[in-house]
């Protein structure tokens, strides 16, 4: 029986309906044949910048295993960036989704006319995400289809693969390449992109070692209060030029207030971002997008976690981050997962300090 990762009320319905259409298709899956010759391949990819950072050990895995192919990456246009200059892909579309992220939806119009315009274009798809709609998706672009199914319409694909939940993000999207080796995320860079970061740096005419802040993350129930950033920089300033990088200019202004901190929000590209990165010897940030480009650069982390993330399957990759883990923190209730902010609210400015010295 397929164990699906959906809300249980769901459950039932799904597998009757997976069953039920399982049946129905079963007489013609022999049609259903993986193409001798793959020139053309797709990947879905169509979540959040730090998804995409993670999922760059399978674009290096699907180039090595299909050399001579062209490579294609549907994305996000807010997660395009993480796959510029990547010698790994070949083609980056952007396709806004009405699922996985709403806020920048291009709407279901767009994406049948999309579907329309390449239906079956594709040799082979890989859905790195599961999302049924993406699963419609595959089967509609290409002959044929890999992925997982647990959340629902598996019955569509060409090929589905058993999933090990248990098993770190960037593994799960290998084996569906066959490949069990674990690699680590990358992020390029051009020359250009370097020079510019340095010459930003020496600009700005710091004497201390630089320590890059990011208070962001796009879940509220992950959200150390800002309070604690404020305190954290008042104290780290003492022995660090500390830049705090942030998309929202109105978060990172309250988290600066009082200090010597350098706000950089709203005045460098997600790119320049990405270049900055190795200019600062360390970075402390929530689990957002941050904590997977300093494991692609190798920069030491210390990443404050909330009680919503398994930490086995979404932590940064490597062994350069420092994780604080506030999931045994809630003592009042017994939820699985903290709808309330209250486990990260009880992280301590002295923790992460103490973190930081281990540094020193």
């Amino acid at each position: 029986m397929i164990k699906y990762k959906v809300n249980k009320i769901y459950v039932p319905f799904l597998f009757c309906f997976d069953l039920m259409c399982s049946i129905i298709f079963r007489p013609f899956r022999f049609l259903i044949k993986k193409p001798k010759s793959i020139n053309n391949i797709l990947i879905l990819k169509n979540d959040y910048i730090g998804d995409m950072v993670l999922a760059t050990p399978f674009f290096f895995e699907a180039k090595k295993r299909y050399p001579d192919s062209k490579i294609t990456v549907l994305c996000r246009s807010s997660s395009s960036s993480v796959l510029q200059n990547n010698p790994n892909v070949d083609e980056v579309i952007c396709l806004n989704t009405p699922w996985l992220h709403k806020n920048d939806s291009c709407g279901y119009f767009n994406v049948l006319r999309f579907t329309l315009q390449n239906f079956r274009k594709y040799d082979l798809v890989y859905d790195l995400h599961t999302e049924p709609r993406n699963i419609l998706l595959a089967c509609l672009l290409g002959r044929y289809s890999i992925g997982y199914r647990y959340r629902g319409l598996g019955f569509l694909l060409s090929e589905h693969i058993v999933c090990d939940h248990s098993q770190h993000m960037i593994l799960q999207n290998l084996n569906l390449l066959g490949c069990n080796k674990i690699s680590s995320p990358q992020i390029f860079l051009s020359e250009t992109e370097k020079s510019q970061a340095k010459q930003l740096i020496t600009s700005l005419n710091m004497s201390k070692p630089i320590m890059g802040i990011n208070p962001g993350t796009t879940d509220q129930k992950r959200q150390w209060p800002l309070h604690n950033f404020n305190k954290l920089i008042k104290e780290l300033q003492q022995s660090y030029c500390v830049l705090v990088f942030d998309n929202d200019i109105k978060r990172s202004t309250i988290v600066c207030k009082g200090t010597n901190a350098i706000n950089m929000a709203g005045k460098v590209s997600l790119r320049e971002y990405f270049a900055l990165i190795p200019e600062c010897g360390k970075v402390i940030c929530l689990e957002s997008m941050s904590s997977h480009v300093a494991s692609a650069f190798r920069i030491p982390s210390i990443v404050i976690y909330s009680s919503t993330t398994d930490l086995n399957v979404m932590s940064p990759y490597g062994n350069s981050s420092i994780l604080i883990n506030s999931e045994q923190r809630c003592t009042h209730c017994n939820a699985k997962i903290c709808t309330r902010n209250d486990a990260i609210k009880n992280v301590q400015v002295h923790e992460i300090l103490s973190k930081v010295a281990t540094w020193d």
